[in-house]
C-alpha cells in the first residue's frame, strides 16, 4: 500500500521562510540607501539654489557689512524649500536679517560675507558622511558660471578636484562638526 503525501514538508517551508527573509533585509537595506542618496541630492539641490540666489543679490548689494543678508530675507531670495531662522530679536516686518536657513533633513546653512576675491559663504551643518562626501565630490561648476571657489572644512582644501584636497576636507567632515565652508564670488 502507498501513502500519498500532500502539502510541504517542514524543511521545505522553512527553506522558503529563509529566501523571504533574506530577500526582505536585502530590500531594506536597499531602500535605507536611496533614502539616503535623496537626501544627499536634496542638499546639493538646495546650496546650488541658495547660493544662486544669493549671488545675484550679493553682487547688487554687497557691503562690508554683510547688509545684503537683509534683501536675501526681504525679497525671499532663497529657494522655498528652506526656512529662514530670524535673527534674535528681529522680525519678518522688522529690520529683517537672516542669515541662516533650516533644510531638508535638518541641515542648516549659514551665509556670510567673505574677503575678496569672494562674495560669500555658505556653510552646510548637521551633515551625515554620506552628505559630506557627496558635497565634496560633486562637480560644482566653474568659477566664470556658477561663482564657486573652493570647498572647506576645519582644514584648508581649495578647489574640489584634488582628491588630496577632498581629503582634508572629509577629515574635517568626519568631526564633531559635520559641516563644510562653500566659497563662492
Amino acid at each position: 500500500m502507498k501513502d500519498l503525501q500532500t502539502g510541504r514538508s517542514m524543511l521545505e517551508m522553512l527553506g522558503v521562510l529563509a529566501i523571504v527573509g533574506v530577500l526582505t533585509v536585502g530590500g531594506f537595506s536597499l531602500v535605507s540607501k536611496v533614502n539616503s542618496s535623496n537626501q544627499s541630492n536634496n542638499v546639493i539641490d538646495e546650496i546650488s539654489s541658495l547660493a544662486a540666489k544669493v549671488r545675484v543679490v550679493a553682487r547688487d548689494y554687497s557691503s562690508s557689512d554683510g547688509s545684503f543678508m537683509k534683501y536675501v530675507c526681504k525679497g525671499k531670495a532663497y529657494p522655498d524649500t528652506l526656512e529662514c531662522d530670524l535673527a534674535s530679536g528681529s522680525e519678518a516686518t522688522d529690520t529683517c536679517n537672516c542669515a541662516t536657513f533650516t533644510g531638508n533633513a535638518d541641515v542648516s546653512y549659514s551665509v556670510a560675507n567673505a574677503d575678496y576675491p569672494a562674495l560669500f559663504t555658505l556653510t552646510a551643518s548637521n551633515l551625515t558622511d554620506e552628505m559630506c562626501m557627496t558635497l565634496l565630490t560633486t562637480n560644482w561648476g566653474s568659477e566664470s558660471t556658477t561663482g564657486f571657489m573652493e570647498i572647506t572644512g576645519d582644514t584648508q582644501a581649495s578647489g574640489s578636484d584634488s582628491s588630496d584636497a577632498i581629503a582634508k576636507a572629509a577629515t574635517s567632515c568626519s568631526g564633531d562638526s559635520n559641516s563644510l565652508t562653500l566659497k563662492f564670488r
